[in-house]
């Protein structure tokens, strides 16, 4: 059963191969050999360390953040701390829906998860996928979520990846990610991961009906070792996210059958 994740995603944009997009696509060693492909390699030396580096700028940020804000009202920060071995604290995975119950402006929501729900493809017209394919999707979960007062942007995306004008009366909270990467220019594979994440929180917010009181914006923030609060508005108010996506599941598609 191929299984898409964010981790399909980026590598695509990053490499544009066909082969190794199918290869990560596969769910693990037995569907592997069911389709004659290659063992998996074990990565680089290099590739590890910087993979290494990226997760310790991971902790280092989170720490900042509960040192920076948890300091004012603890309760500002949402998530599961552990101290690691290097004494930073680290993040567990949480539920997201479980975090938004009670959730109010102003906090950080860290680790949070989700699924891709139906809804997300229902509305891209993708439903077949999952019976002619076998395909299924892996849990989301951004590095951060943020909390923001109503009104604090004046734009929000639709269920359909449409980016709409937000009506003056809407009152909801305001979600907004934030993805941290050790780098200072994040490449459009970091971008199609978001972009990812944006159309399945959307959809999923519908599903689980909270909707009614809370909705996303189409900003997104990159921590980058230059920066922690960098705006990158381009390529998403430019370009219709729906079409973006359902670019990226059916060509997706079309290397399922590919050997």
């Amino acid at each position: 059963m191929p299984k898409l994740s964010k981790k399909a995603i980026s590598a695509y944009f990053r490499t544009e191969c066909l082969r190794q997009l199918r290869f990560i696509l596969a769910s693990g060693k037995e569907e592997r050999n069911k389709e004659g492909m290659p063992p998996k390699q074990p990565p680089l030396s290099g590739l590890r360390i910087f993979t290494l580096m990226g997760e310790q700028w991971e902790r280092e940020k989170a720490a900042d953040l509960s040192k920076t804000f948890g300091q004012i009202d603890p309760n500002i920060i949402i998530g599961n701390p552990h101290k690691t071995k290097d004494g930073l604290l680290k993040y567990g995975i949480i539920q997201l829906k479980e975090a938004l119950q009670s959730v109010k402006s102003h906090q950080f929501i860290l680790e949070g998860e989700y699924n891709i729900p139906d809804l997300f493809e229902i509305n891209f017209q993708i439903t077949e996928y999952s019976s002619k394919f076998n395909l299924f999707y892996a849990n989301v979960r951004p590095d951060i979520i943020q909390t923001c007062k109503e009104q604090t942007y004046h734009n929000f995306v639709a269920a359909n990846g449409d980016v709409l004008p937000l009506p003056r009366e809407d009152n909801r909270l305001q979600l907004r990610v934030i993805d941290i990467k050790l780098t200072a220019n994040p490449s459009k594979s970091y971008f199609a991961e978001v972009v990812y994440y944006i159309m399945a929180l959307t959809n999923w917010l519908n599903e689980i009906s909270l909707m009614s009181r809370i909705n996303y914006h189409s900003r997104r923030v990159f921590s980058s070792h230059k920066s922690c609060n960098i705006q990158f508005k381009k390529p998403f108010i430019e370009i219709r996210l729906n079409i973006f996506v359902i670019r990226i599941l059916n060509l997706f598609m079309t290397v399922l059958d590919l050997k």
